[in-house]
């Protein structure tokens, strides 16, 4: 996995962990041995000292018996119901599992660490003494049971599936090396989080800076301060959209680029706070009751 390190093997459930891999070659544990998959692919030495999601699952029944004469049709339908696949887990843990989602868990990981975790590289292992074991080392990602979700309620839900588009974008304002783009990233992930629902394109500025000064702030003082920050956010976003760069900082004087990357982590760091905040709330703030109190 990418963007993240750890020291110690940390456990999540019962049967997946997050390990980190040596830095030598010759110390790499038997799963981790062959991640060479094709010429063009980078090599495995660039996985050293990184971490690895394990999971490990079964599939069953071992044995099936072939489809009877059928059309292709019923087949098709026959072909994902012919095995199971599940985590070797303590099974008190299914009622708050749901199908495993990696891109939700590098979300997850992302906010948690506060930088973009991305899986560099998926494949499955079966070691060389498993029983009826005919086909083992990398291969493609496979679905399986897993993390996230059960005993989530339906607006839970819905919450999350709405911060899909601000988390995304705040985890592509980490990945691009280009100011400009990352602007454009965190400027969507902010209308996103602060103008989702709303019609009216009157004022936009005003009620973007508002929605979030009156949702992170803690009194008036600092309302009025991230009313402010809000406002350059949006200037910002707008100009880099409209003009295809960034404001200067007087009409002939343009911001340096440490005055830059200063700006975008406070505000990256401005909408990591808004997203963690709905996800403690469970939902989306209602604006009016939010301002009215």
């Amino acid at each position: 996995m990418e963007g993240i390190k750890i020291k110690t093997e940390t456990p999540i459930f019962e049967g997946i962990r997050l390990v980190c891999l040596p830095n030598s070659t010759s110390e790499l544990p038997p799963y981790a041995r062959n991640l060479y998959i094709h010429p063009f692919d980078i090599s495995t030495g660039s996985f050293l000292g990184k971490a690895l999601l394990i999971i490990d699952y079964s599939v069953f029944p071992i044995f099936h018996k072939p489809f009877d004469s059928t059309t292709i049709q019923e087949y098709r339908k026959l072909l994902n119901r012919t095995f199971r696949v599940e985590i070797n887990g303590d099974k008190s843990v299914d009622s708050y599992l749901a199908d495993f989602s990696g891109e939700l868990f590098c979300q997850a990981l992302s906010l948690a660490c506060n930088s973009a975790v991305q899986a560099a590289r998926k494949w499955r292992f079966l070691a060389d003494d498993e029983i009826f074991n005919l086909n083992y080392g990398t291969g493609g990602s496979v679905r399986i049971t897993g993390l996230f979700g059960n005993s989530v309620e339906a607006g839970q839900m819905e919450t999350l599936e709405k911060l899909k588009i601000p988390i995304g974008r705040w985890i592509k304002s980490h990945t691009s090396q280009i100011s400009d783009d990352r602007m454009i990233d965190l400027g969507i992930a902010f209308e996103s989080l602060y103008l989702s629902g709303i019609e009216s394109k009157n004022e936009i500025r005003f009620r973007f800076s508002l929605h979030a000064a009156w949702y992170l702030g803690e009194d008036k003082e600092h309302r009025e301060g991230l009313m402010k920050k809000f406002k350059t956010i949006y200037d910002w976003r707008s100009k880099v959209v409209h003009t295809g760069k960034l404001p200067n900082k007087t009409k002939n004087t343009p911001f340096t680029r440490q005055e830059i990357n200063v700006f975008i982590k406070e505000a990256q760091d401005l909408c990591r706070d808004s997203i963690m905040k709905i996800l403690e709330d469970g939902k989306f703030p209602d604006w009016n009751d939010l301002i009215l109190g």
